[in-house]
């Protein structure tokens, strides 16, 4: 994991883009300017099905303020910042302790962010509270440590280009892993 310093000297030597502030030794992240509500299916829904998981999305929200969210719900959300890591540096992303004791989860089971990502991240925001949790644009519920890749891999780092669309902030699954067991 890198410090203070490191990241500091990685970001004025541009070998990493960050938007916005640090904070000790990561990278603070905030609700950005993109908010997508899920809908309740009637039906499970198959992760290879991409019309199902179409189904799930309410249109993408960009003039967003406040959003109150409900316990047991799941809304996704861009991040206000935007970050280029280079191949020989990757990111884990985890909640401010201030939201996670309120109950809100800001990134569900998936915490590493790939070495050549760069873009604005999406956040899985969940209520796992008792109570309705307001969120708002700009407010700060993560934070990101940036690790050194030991080697890099021998492939050359490709741009995952199934989140740059910004129809959706939604899933992509059979995007990527396409059709075939599809029922």
């Amino acid at each position: 994991m890198l410090s203070d310093v490191e990241i500091e000297q990685y970001i004025a030597r541009s070998e990493l883009s960050w938007t916005g502030r640090t904070r000790g030794d990561s990278l603070l992240v905030t609700l950005g300017p993109d908010l997508q509500e899920l809908k309740s299916a009637a039906h499970p829904i198959d992760p290879y099905q991409a019309t199902q998981i179409q189904s799930l999305y309410h249109p993408v929200q960009t003039d967003w303020d406040r959003h109150i969210l409900e316990p047991g719900k799941l809304v996704l959300c861009s991040t206000a910042e935007e970050i280029s890591l280079p191949p020989h540096l990757s990111g884990i992303l985890g909640a401010l302790s201030h939201v996670a004791r309120i109950g809100l989860m800001t990134h569900l089971d998936s915490p590493f962010i790939d070495s050549g990502t760069f873009g604005r991240l999406t956040l899985e925001l969940y209520n796992c509270g008792p109570s309705p949790i307001i969120i708002k644009e700009h407010m700060p519920v993560a934070k990101m440590l940036i690790t050194q890749v030991g080697v890099p891999g021998e492939r050359k780092i490709q741009r995952h280009r199934l989140y740059e669309r910004q129809e959706t902030l939604g899933s992509r699954f059979p995007d990527e892993f396409g059709n075939a067991r599809a029922t």
